[in-house]
């Protein structure tokens, strides 16, 4: 991952680690003053558990537009130790802020902002392509998965004058099988081709290697 990159997800997280903690307190009318004085050693503490468990995971290192289903995996395990913290300070007696609600309402933002900050790429080029209909293009499949393919399907969906709707990837690599690549899935293989290319109506096939 480049290093900008690297460094706007971190910002990103410490943003959504406080909006998670914090939030909360407000939306249960407990105010914010307060329950930051008495609590922000503990958002200290969660603040660095997140970033160490996410590096740690590798989550910083996932790139959002081969994101599948092992690296979903891997994010929803993340986030699960950081909600487990949240029980744990919920369970300190002395902690009169924090209870179940809190741990819900946190627990649902957390997860919300990090899904988006990971998957956003992916939710726009999904609404872009559902607005793509069978008359807007030829229908092509797309054979390889790799950077040439997902740069094929991203000009494609943002030009005015590329007349294409990309239907499918094809790749051999057992790995991209039914991934979303740019909101493009992965099918299959090239002994696939034939047979999936009768089956989705593709009138060209295009090779990206």
């Amino acid at each position: 991952m480049k290093k900008k990159s690297f460094i706007a997800l971190m910002i990103i997280d410490i943003v959504a680690v406080f909006v998670s903690f914090f939030i909360p307190f407000v939306v249960l009318d407990k105010g914010f003053t307060n329950p930051f004085v008495a609590t922000y050693p503990y958002f200290i503490i969660e603040l660095v558990l997140t970033l160490g468990v996410f590096w740690a995971f590798g989550i910083y290192n996932l790139v959002s537009k081969y994101t599948g289903l092992a690296e979903t995996v891997r994010i929803i395990a993340s986030v699960f130790i950081i909600i487990v913290y949240k029980i744990i300070i919920a369970l300190i007696p002395s902690i009169e802020y924090c209870g179940l609600a809190w741990v819900v309402l946190s627990s649902l933002f957390l997860v919300a902002l990090t899904v988006v900050s990971r998957f956003y790429k992916r939710f726009y080029a999904y609404f872009l392509d559902s607005s793509r209909t069978r008359e807007d293009g030829v229908r092509i499949m797309i054979v390889g998965a790799g950077d040439a393919g997902a740069t094929l399907v991203r000009e494609i969906k943002t030009s005015d004058k590329l007349n294409f709707i990309p239907v499918c990837f094809i790749d051999d690599d057992e790995n991209k099988q039914f991934q979303l690549i740019n909101g493009v899935e992965v099918l299959g293989k090239t002994s696939d081709i034939e047979k999936l290319a009768r089956k989705l109506d593709i009138e060209e096939i295009f090779i990206a290697i």
